[in-house]
């Protein structure tokens, strides 16, 4: 099983779909004022980390990061045991990557 219990390959079209309605051309949603409790020390590290001008731009960049990279998990699981065509060649460049696949 993986995250969220899906199987190996198996994606979550439901996330796919409201990632395209947030950050699709369509995209309407206007911002909402919101109050947490943050370590301050967390948001400084993120704001430097992301290049963000403000604490509220760090913490959008910060959540765009985790959709994206939970996006990029799916993606990447649905191609479990399909072909790789390095295209761009550069498996090449990888230390060890050609005795891998």
């Amino acid at each position: 099983m993986a995250r969220g219990g899906k199987k190996a390959g198996e994606a979550d079209a439901s996330l796919v779909k409201e990632a395209t309605a947030l950050y699709g051309a369509n995209a309407t949603e206007s911002p909402r004022r919101k109050n947490y409790l943050l370590l301050q020390s967390k948001i400084d590290l993120a704001k430097k980390v992301l290049g963000a001008a403000t604490e509220t731009e760090a913490l959008d960049r910060a959540l765009d990061s985790v959709i994206y990279g939970e996006l990029l998990a799916q993606g990447t699981l649905a191609m479990h045991g399909e072909e790789y065509h390095d295209v761009l060649e550069l498996m090449a460049e990888i230390p060890g990557a050609s005795e891998r696949g």
